[in-house]
């Protein structure tokens, strides 16, 4: 099996991982689905103070704001060779990778992570003080004070960093991501579902019903190639029709998966929504060696609907 990195084909994404601290000084015990609300805190706070004509008409500011480069990152003028073909808008830069989990005791802390994808990462500091000024707002979560911001490099796992400078982020490569050996492993692997799954497949959402192995890898083949070819360090010149067979080739070794249901609130509806999806873990076999490091990649983006309140996440490792 060659070495993935000897391969010129491969996805590379431009992203930084960053894990913010707050320390509370009361009881945090969200109930239901903190993801929104949290995407709900950051949205809100932006938009605040970059977007004057107010918080409830559409926005029409300068698309450079950290406003838009997040919430409605605008089409770039030449599209050429990007694969946008029934999109009328890019990707979100950027997405919630860990969430915090009440009840939280006063004294201790909680964490939050933030995905920022290219030029993104040069906004972390109006994205940080946004989480912290509006960090307050959440329900039964007054008084969460923002103690510190790491940065997962890659040597060296997570660094405190200077939240009030710009970040400049390198290309994340699939071996970064390895951190359960897959690259070597030539076996079934499992994924295990972190947070539900949203994936609509056929005009439908995937259910554990006839789960079907290859959309999955495929529908993560799609948004790493997306990402990595808007945000990404250059164009991507992967065989698609390869890979798209090799997705077709992977079979269900095994599953335990259910759907799950999720409360999250509308703060500006004034209601409570479900935002269910696929839960548990699943076994893959024949799985292509050229299809892993897109799996690989997939982690750290996540797959679906809603991923940038954090669902979707999923950890690849052996299956024993």
């Amino acid at each position: 099996m060659p070495h993935p990195s000897s391969q010129t084909d491969l996805p590379r994404l431009v992203i930084g991982f960053y894990r913010l601290r707050f320390a509370v000084h009361d009881r945090y015990d969200y109930p239901g689905f903190s993801g929104s609300a949290w995407r709900g805190v950051l949205g809100h706070a932006l938009r605040e103070r970059h977007c004057p004509r107010g918080l409830h008409r559409a926005c029409d500011c300068d698309p450079a704001c950290d406003y838009a480069r997040l919430f409605e990152p605008p089409l770039p003028a030449d599209t050429h060779g990007l694969p946008l073909a029934g999109l009328d808008r890019l990707p979100s830069p950027w997405l919630l990778h860990e969430l915090p989990e009440g009840p939280v005791a006063r004294g201790e802390t909680l964490t939050l992570g933030l995905s920022l994808l290219g030029t993104a990462n040069a906004g972390l500091p109006a994205y940080v003080q946004a989480l912290a000024e509006g960090a307050g707002r959440l329900e039964m979560a007054d008084n969460l004070k923002l103690v510190s911001v790491a940065r997962w490099h890659r040597a060296g796992g997570l660094r405190e960093i200077d939240a009030d400078q710009p970040q400049a982020a390198g290309p994340s490569e699939a071996e970064w991501l390895d951190q359960a050996g897959i690259l070597g492993h030539a076996g079934p692997m499992r994924v295990r579902l972190l947070t539900p799954m949203r994936l609509r497949v056929g005009g439908r959402h995937l259910g554990q019903r006839g789960f079907d192995p290859g959309a999955f890898c495929m529908a993560v083949v799609r948004r790493v190639s997306l990402l990595a070819a808007v945000y990404g360090p250059g164009p991507v010149t992967a065989d698609f029709r390869a890979l798209k067979a090799a997705c077709a080739d992977v079979r269900l070794h095994a599953q335990t998966l259910q759907w799950e249901e999720r409360a999250r609130r509308s703060n500006r509806q004034g209601a409570r929504h479900q935002l269910g999806g696929l839960s548990g873990a699943f076994e893959l076999d024949n799985v292509a060696h050229e299809l892993v490091p897109w799996l690989l990649l997939g982690q750290a983006v996540h797959v679906g609907k809603a991923v940038s309140m954090g669902l979707g996440r999923f950890h690849l490792e052996p299956a024993s």
